[in-house]
């Protein structure tokens, strides 16, 4: 009766421990995109350079401004600033690896978050004009 009970124990030990890693590294390809593309300027931990690149931690584009994500991560700020710099456009991007970027910034910060589709963003995609500094 005792190895079945081992047996049991560990099998149950095994299944919590994958649940657990699967939540940590279920938006793995939105992290390392994160990272590669936006951590350079707006940090890790997403507080920017205080005054000279915002915060994406605290950002209306994660509740009040959802839908306007999308084309900022396609056209960039899409405005040349007084200081020079803008966010770069992340056109080149694909949906998946967009949803991937969006649904890892929205578990992150949004304080309302619900995940994204592949439907939405390519709706949102279609819906988003490009601005003249792309063209």
């Amino acid at each position: 009766m005792n190895t079945k009970h081992n047996v049991f124990a560990v099998l149950a030990i095994l299944i919590i421990g994958l649940s657990m890693a699967c939540k940590e590294n279920y938006y793995t390809q939105g992290k390392m995109l994160y990272e590669f593309h936006c951590a350079n300027c707006h940090m890790e931990d997403g507080s920017g350079l205080e005054d000279v690149i915002p915060s994406i931690s605290n950002s209306s584009y994660f509740n009040e401004r959802r839908d306007e994500f999308t084309c900022l991560l396609i056209n960039g700020t899409g405005v040349a600033r007084t200081d020079g710099l803008e966010m770069p456009s992340f056109i080149k991007l694909n949906n998946v690896e967009l949803l991937n970027i969006t649904n890892y910034l929205n578990a992150k910060w949004s304080t309302d978050f619900s995940e994204y589709s592949i439907l939405d963003l390519e709706e949102e995609r279609i819906a988003c004009t490009p601005t003249d500094l792309l063209q």
